[in-house]
């Protein structure tokens, strides 16, 4: 799930703002007993993930900034040491590898678009959501095994309506599944943390 996150359906670029400093971010976010991330004020982060098969102890640290509505940090994964990322921040939710609309929108459905980097390799996506539970997904990327052009079918979550399972159906005749979480009419991405402390 996580790799298809990535190279699938990964981060969105928000147009940059000016004026944004990050401190939109500042403090705790996640669930203790599982993942927390905290960023300081000083453009540092710790960030406790309990399964971490990288780190026993599950803790890492690095460096933050923020260009518009775009993060970078350095230091958060093994995947890429500078990785880049949309975020948005709704009233106390912060996510990650988001989408953002691209045109109007009725809850998830519509048209949704983003962009991500890691180190050297870019990724830009465009998801598209119709309202009978289909729709298609493009990818363009520096990496070419990344690229995806391939219909796609969808439904939300029989316990949770905030969560979405997609299955991309290739054009090979290879499919793969996973899921994204919504913000209705805001954003698609990953998983939501909730803020746990306040900036200081």
């Amino acid at each position: 799930m996580k790799q298809l996150m990535m190279s699938l359906i990964a981060a969105a670029l928000v147009p940059a703002c000016g004026g944004n400093t990050g401190e939109d971010l500042i403090g705790t976010w996640g669930d203790p007993s599982f993942l927390t991330i905290t960023f300081h004020d000083d453009g540092t982060f710790d960030s406790f993930e309990a399964d971490d098969p990288n780190e026993p102890d599950g803790l890492r640290s690095g460096t933050w900034e923020v260009d518009g509505h775009q993060l970078t940090t350095m230091g958060l994964t093994n995947e890429a040491q500078r990785w880049t990322v949309g975020y948005i921040v709704e009233d106390d939710t912060l996510m990650f590898e988001t989408l953002l609309p691209d045109g109007p929108t009725d809850g998830v459905i519509g048209t949704w678009r983003g962009q991500s980097s890691r180190d050297a390799e870019t990724e830009d996506e465009t998801l598209e959501l119709d309202d009978g539970g289909t729709g298609h997904v493009t990818v363009t990327a520096t990496n070419p095994f990344d690229a995806v052009d391939a219909d796609v079918s969808w439904h939300l979550d029989e316990f949770n309506p905030d969560l979405i399972r997609i299955a991309v159906e290739r054009p090979d005749g290879e499919s793969s599944d996973g899921v994204m979480f919504a913000i209705p009419d805001v954003a698609l991405g990953g998983l939501p943390l909730r803020r746990a402390e306040p900036a200081p």
